[in-house]
């Protein structure tokens, strides 16, 4: 792979569920692709949309004492290039390109394996965990220079490891990796070997040799079942139709940048009131009478939480599905749904879970007393 300039890619791998890359794309404003060739050979289909420019929000805060024209108006450009490569298909995308993709149609777990399977065990810079606990936390510590992960003190009876950063042992691969779903590379590279380079990844994602140093990973596990997965959703939706109980809550399923967000709501920004924080009572209500009697998987799945900053623009948007957290217990056997997925714990976990909520009630009604 010849070496070009550096640039910094995000690449997500699409999940096999279409036959070509105009498929991927949701359907609201779905902007036309335009095929990349480099001397015949065809690379990949590249979509960009340009929204409206338009004035940004923070300068009404000028408009009683200046004249707010001349601070012009702005428009964010958004671009996502489908690739096909050993014979999957990669996005890359470009400024908030992700937000053109159907929500869901890639694999949630792309940027970290591959970034487990090529930074070694002692390259990292920084993690993102959750934290299943009584409050559900999410967290980000980073590494004042690269170190073992074992330094980043993770309980692995209560932490799920969802993101990584670090130093590739390969340095064809970059000087940094970041990966949660979407693998972020800063590395040499010219358009015409990325074919070349989403292979290597893919190869890289595809290797289980992550285990060997990195065992615990998985010890939460992730349900692949599908007829388990469909019987858990059917015991959610139950819950979430009748009146949803204290093991059942709606979360933000990313780190956010709160000082940006100016609310949250269950439709398109342009219209839809918008919210302080994320609510299960708040969706319900933007319910019809016959859509909140009939709530099922499809519906939490094709509704969406957008989250908007203060000129209108969406930060962030997330399935409803996404946004649940939610515990179910069937034949004796705990499961936890949280950020679109299932997983099983085992009894020890559970029990760790439940004196964490335990210890935290007692100490809340000591403040009290």
């Amino acid at each position: 792979m010849e070496e070009g300039k550096r640039h910094n890619l995000t690449i997500l791998l699409l999940k096999e569920i279409y036959d070509t890359p105009k498929d991927y794309l949701d359907s609201d404003g779905r902007p036309p692709g335009e095929v990349i060739v480099d001397e015949g050979d065809e690379i990949g289909t590249i979509f960009i949309k340009r929204p409206q420019a338009k004035r940004p929000a923070w300068a009404s805060f000028f408009e009683e004492v200046f004249d707010i024209k001349k601070f012009g108006n702005t428009k964010h450009i958004l671009a996502v290039f489908i690739v096909r490569a050993a014979d999957r298909f990669f996005a890359l995308t470009f400024g908030h390109g992700r937000h053109l993709l159907k929500p869901g149609c890639y694999e949630e777990r792309f940027g970290l394996k591959t970034v487990l399977n090529s930074v070694g065990k002692k390259n990292i810079r920084a993690l993102n965990k959750k934290t299943f606990d009584s409050i559900d936390r999410q967290s980000i510590e980073q590494a004042s220079k690269e170190s073992s992960i074992d330094e980043f003190g993770l309980d692995i009876e209560q932490d799920l490891l969802r993101g990584v950063d670090g130093v590739p042992k390969d340095p064809r691969l970059g000087t940094n990796m970041s990966g949660k779903e979407a693998l972020s590379i800063s590395t040499r590279v010219k358009i015409s070997d990325v074919k070349s380079l989403l292979e290597e990844l893919y190869n890289k994602y595809m290797d289980d040799s992550y285990k060997e140093e990195f065992p615990w990973v998985d010890y939460i596990q992730a349900i692949k079942n599908k007829d388990l997965i469909h019987k858990l959703d059917r015991e959610m939706v139950l819950n979430l139709s009748s009146e949803p109980d204290e093991k059942m809550w709606m979360t933000i399923p990313d780190i956010i940048n709160w000082g940006k967000v100016h609310g949250f709501c269950y439709g398109r920004p342009a219209t839809a009131e918008k919210k302080h924080n994320v609510c299960i009572e708040d969706f319900i209500n933007t319910l019809s009478e016959e859509e909140a009697e009939h709530i099922s998987i499809e519906q939490l799945k094709n509704k969406q939480i957008y989250c908007v900053d203060y000129d209108g623009q969406t930060l962030h948007r997330w399935p409803i599905y996404r946004c649940i957290y939610c515990e179910v217990t069937i034949d004796g056997y705990m499961y936890l749904f949280s950020d679109g997925n299932w997983y099983a714990v085992d009894n020890d976990f559970i029990e760790n879970v439940q004196q964490a909520y335990n210890n935290a009630s007692s100490s809340l009604r000591v403040e009290l007393v």
